[in-house]
């Protein structure tokens, strides 16, 4: 999904890459406060 964006829109594409990055570092950070916002950023 984010590979078809981008060809459309590479600012787009890497703001949503960035996105799905910070997601999957507070994952794997596995912290009360990670897991704490985790829910709304993944809405």
């Amino acid at each position: 999904m984010i590979e078809a964006l981008a060809e459309r829109s590479l600012a787009s594409g890497f703001a949503l890459w960035g996105h799905r990055m910070c997601i999957e570092y507070l994952a794997a950070a596995d912290t009360d406060w990670a897991r704490s916002i985790l829910p709304d950023l993944q809405a």
